[in-house]
């Protein structure tokens, strides 16, 4: 298989941070396993995002030329992020420097999905977004026929069940 044809089967994720130095090693880390779109730029961030939906997205509050939290607000106002979409919207990873920032208790209070601060861990920043990634493919998987959801959860248990092993 060819790069490009694992490429294509990676879940999308969209990273805005405008600290060069977090946004790659979080890009770094997540690269393996996610196709990663990345912005230092909050205004072509929020271009890109009107014009295609990840699976994800990861922003920070310290972004510019918008604030992060201006950001957070523009995106819940794209029609497939909305509030009230329910399970079809992609869940939010916010990332701060400041426990308690005024962005982060905003961005809970917005619905953000997952507050993390910086710096952060790789292996944190994995488990995070693979959580929320997992648990938005395996709700999807309640609108299939009950013997194909039962299938598919029971397989899910599995890996876990060997991951943690590992």
């Amino acid at each position: 298989m060819t790069a490009a044809c694992g490429e294509a089967f990676k879940t999308q994720i969209c990273l805005v941070d405008s600290d060069e130095k977090h946004r790659s090693a979080v890009k770094t880390a997540l690269a393996p396993y996610y196709l990663i779109q990345d912005f230092a730029n909050s205004h072509d961030a929020l271009d890109w995002l009107r014009q295609h939906r990840p699976a994800l997205v990861v922003m920070d509050e310290d972004v510019v030329p918008l604030s992060g939290l201006s950001l957070l607000e523009a995106f819940y106002r794209i029609p497939y992020a909305r509030h009230g979409e329910g399970k079809t919207r992609p869940p939010v990873v916010c990332t701060g420097s400041r426990k308690g920032s005024p962005f982060l208790l905003r961005a809970r209070e917005l619905g953000a999905d997952f507050l993390l601060l910086k710096p952060s861990n790789p292996s944190q920043i994995i488990h995070a977004i693979s959580a929320l990634v997992n648990r938005k493919l395996e709700e999807s998987w309640e609108r299939l026929p009950e013997e194909a959801s039962d299938a598919l959860l029971l397989s899910a248990d599995l890996f876990d069940i060997l991951s943690d092993m590992v």
